[in-house]
């Protein structure tokens, strides 16, 4: 879904947007908030357009940067011409354009390495979990066999403290 889309979404955009993310529910007309958000908020929400004209404050750099890693996703959704990509990726040395993807590339593991370490956490988390369970579970059981333990131990003591008696019958 493009952007224009969804400053007045209409219907169809809306049934769209309802399957994508699994809504069932009853569906209303749009009422963008997007207005009301910039009166809240200007700075951040800024004056709007439709089209794509970059940004008035990215140098040179910034934009041909921009390019390198978003052009050709720019182009496919019709933001920029293969030739607006192209010429401000030359913008860019080999050196620049090879540090940058590799700064995507590494930035791109990172975050694969830090879900790596999210996931074994949950399972430290969920294995300490069993880790508890099983302790107190144990610690109930060594209860229970000091326990036997003791009256196996007072069976013993009345047991020893009692007559012998011999059979007294002939044989």
């Amino acid at each position: 879904m493009r952007h224009e889309e969804s400053v007045a979404a209409s219907p169809v955009t809306l049934e769209r947007l309802a399957r994508f993310v699994g809504y069932g529910g009853t569906l209303g007309p749009w009422d963008n908030p997007l207005e009301e958000w910039r009166r809240v908020c200007p700075p951040y929400f800024g004056t709007g357009r439709l089209k794509w004209d970059g940004s008035s404050g990215w140098s040179e750099f910034v934009n041909a940067a921009f390019f390198l890693l978003h052009g050709d996703l720019m182009e496919r959704l019709g933001y920029a011409t293969g030739t607006e990509v192209a010429t401000a990726r030359s913008r860019l040395s080999a050196e620049q354009a090879d540090c940058l993807l590799t700064a995507r590339k590494l930035g791109r593991q990172r975050q694969a390495f830090e879900q790596a370490a999210r996931n074994r956490m949950a399972v430290t988390e969920r294995l300490d979990g069993e880790v508890t369970d099983l302790r107190r579970v144990c610690s109930e059981r060594l209860q229970a066999i000091e326990s036997l333990d003791a009256e196996v131990q007072r069976l013993r003591r009345v047991c020893g403290e009692r007559p012998q008696t011999t059979d007294s019958r002939p044989d």
